[in-house]
Formats: C-alpha cells, structure tokens, sequence
C-alpha cells in the first residue's frame, strides 16, 4: 500500500488476507507495528490477536521465532474511528459509481492512500 524509506530501514503498510505474521515473514519484516486508539478501546481484541502471531509462527509454522509487536496510539482526535465505520464507508464508495464516492474518507485517512484503502476495505 505505502512504503516509507529512511536512512536504515522501509516502512511498509500493507492490509493482507490470512495471518499477518506468515506476510510478515515472507517479506522480511523484523517489526510488527500496530495502531490502536486506545487500550480500552482496543486492547482486548489487541491481545488476542498479539497471541495468535506469538504462537501461529510456532504451531502453524513456518516455525520461527515470532516477530516483536510494537503498539502505537493515534492521534486522540480520531478515537471515535473504528474499523467497522471504515470498512462501510469503503464499501459503500466501491458500491457507487465504482469509487468516486472517495470523498466520503476525507479527513479519515490519509489522501495519497485512500484509494488503496478504499479498494482494500470494499472486499472485506
């Protein structure tokens, strides 16, 4: 979806099908980043995914050592966003003159990857 170079490392944000972890290993990653709004919010649906990647690498393999997951909090003026509000507007915009109701994300997600989203969060 969106790719960030720095100096020592590329950042990649990416929605993918079936378990995180196997895209993960397969591309290389060394990190798992996470975005949350809030522990409250999110933290437990949090925790049960972070032990589906602890133990999916281990019992499903391929049998590595699990990837480290690091939590990042958003901004607080987007706590009210969910998941759900995302993917139904997306839906509603690939539903609609095949994605030029793309206006219905703005200010929800960033302009240059609201298309991606838009296209990604239609199918789920």
């Amino acid at each position: 979806m969106n790719n960030l170079t720095t100096n020592s490392f590329t950042i990649n944000n990416v929605v993918v099908s079936g378990y995180i972890w196997r895209h993960a290993m397969a591309n290389n990653a060394k990190i798992l980043f996470r975005g949350i709004r809030t522990w409250e919010k999110d933290g437990k649906e949090e925790r049960s995914l972070h032990i589906l990647n602890l133990w999916g690498p281990l019992v499903y393999g391929p049998l590595r050592w699990p990837l480290p997951t690091h939590y990042m909090e958003g901004n607080p003026k987007y706590r009210l966003l969910s998941s759900t509000m995302i993917r139904e507007r997306c839906k509603k915009i690939m539903r609609n003159d095949n994605g030029k109701l793309d206006y219905l994300l703005d200010g929800l997600v960033p302009k240059e990857v609201k298309r991606d989203v838009a296209l990604a969060y239609s199918r789920s």
